[in-house]
């Protein structure tokens, strides 16, 4: 999983919309797919279900998004340290 992709799939899971998620994130609609389309390959998993209500998690979803949150944390983490020592 690259960042980028964690970052999609935080995305649509807050948004509920490939199209939301891609409008909020600056890239097209067609990356997004293309991005998750991959990474549900490379974990052998779905991750989202697709309907015309919008896309939903499925359970093993749920549990990926669990993990990308705690690390888009860590990440958010990182960068006040960095904040804290430049204002030194």
């Amino acid at each position: 999983m690259r960042l980028e992709q964690m970052r999609y799939v935080l995305e649509i899971e807050k948004t509920h919309s490939i199209s939301a998620a891609a409008t909020n994130l600056f890239v097209t609609p067609s990356t997004i797919s293309e991005s998750i389309k991959k990474l549900e390959d490379e974990l052998n998993m779905m991750l989202f279900i697709r309907s015309k209500q919008g896309m939903t998690l499925t359970p093993e979803g749920e549990k990926v998004v669990a993990e990308c949150k705690k690390i888009s944390d860590h990440i958010n983490n990182i960068y006040q340290l960095s904040i804290v020592h430049a204002h030194r």
